[in-house]
């Protein structure tokens, strides 16, 4: 019998929390895992791996230049010789092409057997042209988008919710019941002008309402420093403070807060994870899609009209500038909060195991 030895990558934030799911699974199986990542999901990877496979991670920079995509393919094929792999099971890096991207198209070449997880709904990397054997999607409207948009097989693995886990951040880091609080978390597009203008738009509604609100803003891992600073500028304008928060735990930035905004992040995800094993309502959160540029670059990247999160109901967006007030204002109804718990309960309450069973079968009848 083939000894599986598994090559396992990650760019994106998300990447790196579902590669440490599969990493964990696989690792009680007789096989031999390497593991390569890029920052910002290095950074991550090396505080939630295990010390084992901690020392077994490899970081891999490289700058930005003319050459990038040829130094990105020659280093991931000599990576695959190196480690002699036989299975890829790589992240998706949503913007541009990253070392997943890369090691999936140096696999294809050598017929090697290649699944890529997916963080998004339907997310194929529209700047890829290389689609791996297989797409590992989280629930039925992910892979039936995904059909949608390449021939690659499906597998649907579910999310990944560790109930025992999630408890014991809740019992850790929930303090209090309400206290007004309002989480914006930023995105990797938080460079483009549009998502300044989101946030500032968002946030001088909200300042009509003269409602004694604290601010928090937690900044993508991969942010440039200026964008901070610029909210941070618009809130002093208006006389208000905004604190900053970046704790390794997101959960710790998530957790206390009565409502939480972005625009399509999967925090919207781990919300609902958190969600659904507390028991009792912990929040609202709303997404917002009310820009001109902002639907247009969302179209772009994802191919998509509508968000999925919203089709699952694990989250109420905020299409028309028009609806600002009101759903703000809606957000910290107590019946909202309680709406949005039982969708998160009735989605997200079950286990993964059955199904990283089965995907392990489909890999040994495979490999």
């Amino acid at each position: 019998m083939i000894k599986t030895k598994i090559l396992f990558s990650a760019r994106d934030v998300a990447a790196a929390y579902e590669i440490k799911n599969f990493v964990t699974f696989f690792s009680k199986k007789n096989y031999t895992i390497n593991i390569v990542a890029m920052d910002p999901a290095y950074s991550i990877l090396k505080n939630i791996l295990s010390s084992v496979y901690r020392k077994k991670l490899i970081k891999l920079k490289i700058l930005k230049s003319k050459n990038y995509k040829k130094i990105l393919f020659d280093y991931s094929d000599k990576l695959i010789k190196k480690t002699e792999s036989n299975l890829i099971i790589t992240g998706l890096s949503m913007n541009n092409i990253g070392i997943d991207e890369a090691l999936i198209h140096q696999g294809k070449k050598k017929n090697i057997l290649t699944f890529s997880i997916q963080d998004f709904p339907g997310d194929v990397n529209k700047f890829n042209k290389f689609h791996p054997d297989y797409y590992i999607v989280m629930d039925k409207i992910s892979a039936d988008l995904t059909k949608k948009k390449t021939k690659s097989k499906v597998f649907v693995i579910g999310h990944q919710i560790n109930k025992n886990l999630l408890k014991l951040k809740i019992k850790r880091y929930r303090r209090i019941e309400s206290q007004k609080n309002i989480l914006i978390c930023s995105q990797p597009f938080s460079n483009k002008n549009f998502f300044l203008r989101t946030i500032k738009n968002f946030s001088k509604e909200i300042f009509k309402l003269k409602k004694e609100f604290n601010y928090y803003y937690r900044p993508h891992p991969g942010e440039n420093k200026k964008i901070p600073y610029l909210i941070n500028k618009f809130f002093k304008k208006n006389k208000i403070k905004i604190n900053e928060v970046k704790s390794e735990d997101l959960y710790k930035d998530l957790l206390n807060k009565d409502l939480i905004v972005t625009c399509f992040s999967s925090i919207i995800i781990d919300f609902a994870k958190i969600n659904a094993v507390s028991n009792k309502p912990l929040g609202m959160i709303l997404s917002l899609m009310y820009d001109k540029e902002l639907k247009f670059y969302y179209k772009k990247i994802n191919r998509l009209n509508f968000l999925p999160f919203e089709k699952n109901g694990l989250v109420e967006v905020i299409s028309n500038p028009s609806e600002i007030s009101k759903k703000i204002y809606s957000s910290f109804s107590r019946s909202k909060h309680q709406q949005l718990w039982l969708k998160s309960k009735l989605l997200l309450n079950n286990s993964r195991g059955e199904n990283y069973k089965k995907l392990n079968k489909l890999i040994l009848n495979l490999i």
